[in-house]
């Protein structure tokens, strides 16, 4: 019954997406928010069979019509977290984070914590999402080595989920496995060198080879898999960046020690001469669950880090050196990449732009142009020519009409005729001639009559 079942799902998925069931809808090619993926297996491609050959030479088992690899106890199914901040101009890097529900993190508060995080980095994030098998259950201890595998190869799946959709940067694919499945990522990151170049392991060290010993020179069970000469010494991925971290605890168990000691001479003496322990320094016991941990070793793996919190800082510069317009463009940069301190500064100044605008087209509107080209003038000023192009087209046609310059040098005329009526004396005759004079030179405008009111008040 459930092979039938299972049967009839493959076939009613391959009716909804046509002929190839991993094809990538429309809506998905650059989308952003979080959103989960799901499909009836894995694809053909050399990298998933080269990982599964190495499951003591077994073959992957083909679906119905042979155009996929069907999992027999996993699915494929993956949660994208994309900033809004996602821009192909801009490439992202890639993150993957894992499995989701596992002991005890949720996959809903994984992808909560690292939502702003990955904006601030500009990283895509991928987790696959299912909780993983209960160690206890019989399904999982007499079918171990086929779900590690079925594991290592939805880990390296991940990568093009994420590269069918977007465009990333290539430099920047960074795995985090954290405390949780070391030993299946590593299976991936072992066996795909090409891919992941960039890795993070919890310090309870995984098998990297066939019959690798443990800390306790004991067999590593599950075993890496089929020999091979490349794997076992390790050629090409030992190159690679690994960050083993290590969360160094007062009641840190003995075993973990042992193991930490053992990692150690494991690296020197493989040559692993890119990779490091990084010891995470803690003052109580807390759940292992890798929140905290997972940007400390994404910054130090990441070979092109991009951290929009310096915008912040340079719009902090710039205010303080009355560089307005320089201080408005880092802090609109900043606010999308979600400071607080950037978004308040940033609404506040914007409110002020926005108000500034309002008045200015009013002004423009009543033909008030003098006073409207003040305001232009100062927004310009203030938050620079490419913030407001309402004010900077005003401006700039402003600056082409000759009445309108006429009228804006006759109103700076009558404004310091004006200011002369809080004189003692007052300079009547003075300001008697300079308004009729205005009103002579810009007939029928708003300053003209503003320098008639200016008559009826000396009178």
């Amino acid at each position: 019954m459930k092979v039938f079942i299972y049967t009839l799902t493959l076939f009613s998925y391959s009716l909804l997406q046509g002929q190839n069931p991993f094809q990538v809808p429309k809506e998905e090619i650059g989308k952003t928010g979080v959103y989960t993926v799901e499909q009836p297996g894995v694809p053909k491609h050399a990298d998933y069979e080269e990982i599964y050959r190495h499951n003591h030479g077994r073959k992957l088992k083909l679906a119905p019509g042979g155009k996929f690899y069907q999992l027999q106890f996993e699915k494929a199914k993956f949660k994208l977290v994309v900033p809004e901040t996602y821009s192909k101009d801009n490439p992202p890097g890639f993150l993957y984070l894992g499995f989701g529900d596992s002991m005890d993190r949720k996959i809903d508060d994984i992808v909560e914590y690292c939502k702003p995080l990955l904006k601030q980095r500009n990283l895509i994030a991928i987790i696959i999402d299912h909780k993983l098998r209960d160690p206890g259950d019989p399904a999982f201890q007499n079918n171990l080595l086929e779900i590690k595998y079925e594991h290592a190869m939805l880990i390296r799946r991940t990568i093009d989920i994420v590269l069918e959709r977007y465009t990333i940067d290539s430099e920047r694919i960074l795995g985090y496995a954290g405390m949780l499945k070391a030993d299946d990522f590593s299976i991936a990151s072992i066996t795909c060198p090409h891919i992941f170049k960039f890795n993070v392991l919890y310090s309870l060290f995984p098998p990297f080879y066939d019959n690798m010993p443990s800390p306790d020179n004991k067999k590593m069970f599950p075993s890496f898999g089929a020999q091979d000469q490349e794997i076992t010494t390790l050629k090409e991925a030992r190159k690679n960046r690994f960050l083993f971290f290590n969360i160094n605890l007062p009641l840190t168990v003995k075993g973990d020690k042992k193991s930490l000691a053992f990692l150690k001479k494991f690296i020197k003496e493989n040559k692993f001469s890119n990779s490091e322990v990084f010891t995470i320094e803690k003052k109580a016991v807390v759940p292992r669950n890798g929140f905290p941990e997972i940007f400390l070793c994404v910054d130090k793996i990441d070979p092109k880090p991009f951290n929009a919190k310096t915008y912040l800082e340079q719009a902090q510069n710039f205010e303080k050196k009355n560089n307005f317009p320089k201080a408005f463009e880092n802090y609109k940069i900043a606010a999308k990449y979600g400071f607080k301190e950037a978004v308040t500064k940033y609404e506040e100044m914007n409110k002020e732009l926005q108000d500034s605008s309002t008045s200015m087209m009013k002004l423009h509107l009543a033909k008030n142009y003098p006073e409207a080209h003040a305001i232009a003038q100062t927004i310009l000023k203030k938050f620079g020519p490419t913030s407001n192009a309402q004010a900077a087209n005003l401006y700039k046609t402003y600056s082409r009409d000759k009445k309108i310059i006429l009228e804006i040098k006759a109103a700076s005329f009558l404004a310091k005729a004006e200011a002369a009526l809080k004189q003692s004396p007052v300079p009547v005759d003075k300001i008697k001639a300079a308004c009729e004079k205005v009103i002579q030179t810009v007939p029928g405008t708003v300053t003209a009559e503003k320098a008639k009111a200016i008559l009826e008040k000396i009178k």
